[in-house]
């Protein structure tokens, strides 16, 4: 199996989808996550980001990627570009997509919605209809509504204006010429859960597929080819919307590599994306893959520590199903992202995910309920209701 390294804040469902599409998965990241250890070597970072390059260092010249967060660290991106083959967009496209004026220019060019954004030196009026963002934030931190009580980021940030409506995810997947963008599917954003123990505005979770109507399908769809033709987009990439009451997606952010719905995905639609992302930036795949066996509709949910806590042995509170068994990227795990022993979680980091098949979307979210209780009741912690 060939080899390729994967970098990032957590690299778990990554190296799982590498490894169905036929490589071999050297990872570098923050967490060290007990049930990724047992399928990749991992090398743990403890100064994340910045130590991820002194980790490269000594690493052979294999092809590398990068997943969540790391589009924020610019230094870190170029230097994997130095000699490298870098499976996903380089730093100038990711400073172009991750500048929401920038973004908010091109889109209105083309007629395209998105809410109202403003710099951080032109606040608007604290009424509480605006949200105020980090530049370099990822997966909901740092976001809060922008009212008379909110202080504002002590890092540059930028304001947009709030939406009502339902939250999602598309996912796309561009070839280098960007000229036949395949639109993979999309899946609905679980935010700011109160169950999951999640922050106001924190990402916990997808659920997919998601069908929309011809219309919003149409829109996302032309969103996807406007930011590969237009900003160069290529590979694996995504972009959070929200569907307003009138019905209409507004693009609220893109996130330019692989995310965290990509595996959701995966599952239910028996797909090997990594396959296709790695042949778009040179690196033929290899003859072997183990797309995974399936399921109509799959819910992946992470779990938020509510008070400080120390991982056990992962033995001692999961299930024999949810842990150690043979090649357990080929299956949908119950439990995935699994803290090794001695893992110091605080208060309102993830735990773990969970993940709840069903025949349907609202069958994973109704399931989510019976999950979560065996869960922390094993982990011994009491969740908010």
């Amino acid at each position: 199996m060939p080899e390729i390294v994967i970098a990032g804040a957590s690299t778990r469902s990554a190296a799982f989808s590498a490894l169905r599409a036929g490589f071999r998965p050297y990872c570098l990241d923050l967490y060290g996550d007990a049930d990724l250890r047992a399928v990749a070597t991992v090398r743990t970072v403890s100064d994340y980001p910045q130590g991820l390059i002194a980790a490269l260092e000594d690493r052979p010249e294999a092809p590398i990627m990068y997943v969540g967060a790391l589009e924020n660290s610019g230094n870190v991106l170029d230097f994997m570009e130095m000699g490298r083959t870098l499976l996903g967009n380089p730093r100038e496209v990711v400073r172009l997509v991750r500048d929401p004026e920038y973004i908010a220019d091109t889109f209105q060019s083309f007629n395209l919605p998105l809410p109202e954004v403003r710099s951080m030196h032109d606040a608007p009026d604290r009424d509480g209809k605006w949200l105020v963002k980090p530049l370099q934030g990822a997966g909901g931190r740092g976001i809060a509504a922008w009212s008379a009580e909110t202080v504002a980021p002590d890092e540059p940030h930028y304001f947009q204006r709030h939406l009502e409506g339902g939250s999602y995810s598309a996912v796309f997947l561009a070839p280098a010429d960007q000229r036949d963008v395949r639109f993979v599917g999309v899946t609905r954003q679980i935010v700011g859960s109160a169950q999951l123990g999640a922050k106001p505005f924190s990402w916990c979770g997808s659920v997919g597929p998601e069908t929309l109507s011809v219309e919003v399908e149409h829109l996302v769809r032309r969103m996807g080819n406007i930011l590969s033709w237009k900003l160069g987009l290529a590979g694996l990439f995504g972009f959070d919307f929200v569907v307003d009451p009138e019905g209409v997606p507004h693009l609220i952010e893109v996130n330019p590599r692989y995310t965290g719905s990509v595996e959701v995905l995966e599952h239910t639609l028996k797909l090997t994306l990594l396959r296709d992302h790695c042949a778009v930036f040179g690196v033929e795949p290899p003859e072997f893959a183990a797309p995974s066996p399936g399921v109509t509709a799959l819910g992946k949910f992470v779990l938020y520590s509510p008070t400080d806590w120390t991982a056990p042995e992962p033995s001692e509170w999961l299930l024999p199903d949810e842990w150690m068994h043979d090649e357990i990227w080929r299956e949908v795990p119950s439990v995935a992202d699994i803290p090794p022993a001695g893992a110091q979680v605080r208060a309102g980091q993830p735990i773990c995910s969970l993940f709840v098949r069903g025949e349907s979307m609202s069958e994973c979210l109704d399931g989510l309920g019976a999950q979560l209780a065996s869960v922390s009741s094993r982990l011994g912690l009491e969740l908010p209701t």
